[in-house]
C-alpha cells in the first residue's frame, strides 16, 4: 500500500495543477472568444492572452510529470517556474493591465506563496526515482 504524500507535497501538486488547468481555461477561452476579445479587450489582445496561457498551461503539466516521475531536476524546475511565472504575472499585471487597488493583498499572498515554496521544497518531499 502506498503511503500518502506529505502535506506539502499535496499543497505544492495543488498549486501546480490548479494554475496549469487556469491557464489551460485561459488559452481555451481566448481563442473561443477572439472576435469579442479583439473588438473589446485592449492591447495585446486575444493572442497574447492565448499564448501565454498554453505556455504556463505546458509548463504546469512539465512540472508535475517531473514530480511524479521522481525526476532529480524537479526541486529546481518548480523554483524556477515559480520564480518566472511570479515574474511574467507582475510584469502583465504592470504593463498590461488596469490599475487595481488590490495589489497589496496580491503581493503579500504572493511573497507567501514563495515562502511557503521555498520551505516546502528545501524538505525531502519528492522522492528521487531518476535522472
Amino acid at each position: 500500500m502506498r503511503s500518502q504524500p506529505p502535506f506539502r507535497a499535496t499543497v505544492l501538486i495543488g498549486l501546480v495543477l490548479w494554475l496549469a488547468v487556469w491557464n489551460g481555461l485561459r488559452a481555451w477561452t481566448a481563442l473561443a472568444w477572439r472576435a469579442r476579445l479583439t473588438e473589446f479587450a485592449p492591447w495585446p489582445g486575444p493572442y497574447y492572452i492565448a499564448g501565454s496561457g498554453i505556455l504556463w498551461a505546458g509548463l504546469g503539466l512539465f512540472v508535475l510529470w517531473s514530480m511524479r516521475r521522481g525526476k532529480r531536476w524537479t526541486k529546481g524546475v518548480y523554483a524556477a517556474t515559480a520564480l518566472a511565472y511570479t515574474t511574467w504575472y507582475w510584469t502583465d499585471r504592470l504593463l498590461f493591465q488596469q490599475a487595481r487597488p488590490n495589489w497589496p493583498f496580491v503581493l503579500a499572498a504572493n511573497v507567501i506563496l514563495l515562502i511557503f515554496i521555498a520551505f516546502a521544497l528545501r524538505s525531502n518531499i519528492f522522492p528521487e526515482r531518476g535522472s
